[in-house]
């Protein structure tokens, strides 16, 4: 069985907690940046509106791949909260835990194998510095681009960790949510 396309997601669910930026990247079966975006939240009136647009990009970007014959999975970066951030955290309505938990939902609705880990897997493993060896981003001054030259913020760059993580050592091994 060939590999996937696989879309990478470095979601922040956060609206009342500052406005966050979620970023998408689109991973070719090659391993190549085929598309990148943001949804922002400040786009957004309200926190359901904002979480609403991030599910339909991944729901749009999938269907289109589907439909046109190729097999798609999701890797999407996990939120723990760990003892060095945990008191800043007293009242957080932990926005971006229940956006993962509508994507994974989501996932589950249209039959998408779902992986998710931490970002601590994959941010030095997968730094910039591998990411421009392997021709997957290039550096053009001060700013990282893909192949056309176009920018990526750091949010798809960290979409694009968790992707190029999956396309490397979990899409082979196995299939489902996990």
């Amino acid at each position: 069985m060939s590999k996937p396309y696989i879309i990478g997601v470095d979601p922040s669910g956060s609206y009342n907690e500052g406005k966050g930026t979620t970023g998408i990247v689109v991973l070719h079966p090659s391993g190549q940046l085929t598309e990148h975006f943001t949804v922002n939240a400040v786009d957004y009136p309200t926190q359901i509106g904002y979480w609403a647009a991030v599910l339909d990009a991944l729901e749009t970007t999938s269907v289109l791949l589907i439909s046109a014959g190729h097999s798609v999975v999701w890797s999407v970066e996990d939120y723990v909260l760990y003892a060095t951030s945990a008191k800043a955290q007293i009242n957080s309505e932990m926005e971006t835990s229940k956006l993962i938990g509508a994507i994974t939902m989501l996932a589950y609705n249209l039959a998408i194998p779902l992986y998710i880990r931490n970002a601590s897997q994959v941010v030095n493993r997968w730094n910039n510095e591998i990411l421009m060896y392997k021709e997957v981003i290039f550096k053009e001054g001060n700013r990282y681009v893909d192949g056309d030259k176009e920018p990526i913020n750091r949010h798809c760059l960290d979409a694009l960790r968790h992707a190029l993580h999956c396309h490397y050592f979990e899409v082979d091994r196995k299939r489902g949510i996990k």
